[in-house]
């Protein structure tokens, strides 16, 4: 396991009751946003098999990294996408991870290097 460094950007979307069936799961938007906020301080953990991120109250985001879960791969990032998160893997900029909910939550990390 690595340390999540620090939160370089966050942003909680507006959530909006309004009867429909996107609303179908109650207290999801606040649970969700609340684990993305306690990701800093916490730990991260890759792996050729998943990307895992825990928070300090040992909360969990991970995403399979096999092929059915890349949505996009370029020179400069992959996306790996689940049914509730959307992780962003910058190439580029190595240790910086973009992380969506399915409500539109949002988080930008710096992570510690893994050591081989």
């Amino acid at each position: 396991m690595s340390k999540i460094l620090e939160i370089l950007e966050k942003r909680e979307k507006e959530i909006i009751n309004t009867g429909s069936l996107s609303d179908w799961i109650i207290g999801y938007p606040e649970e969700c946003w609340a684990i993305l906020c306690n990701l800093e301080n916490g730990d991260f953990f890759e792996d050729e098999n998943e990307i895992k991120f825990l928070t300090t109250k040992n909360e969990k985001i991970n995403i399979p990294k096999s092929n059915g879960f890349i949505q996009e791969k370029t020179s400069e990032k992959i996306i790996y996408a689940s049914m509730d998160y959307t992780i962003e893997k910058n190439i580029i900029d190595k240790g910086v991870f973009e992380i969506t909910d399915r409500v539109g939550h949002y988080v930008k990390i710096r992570v510690e290097p893994m050591i081989n």
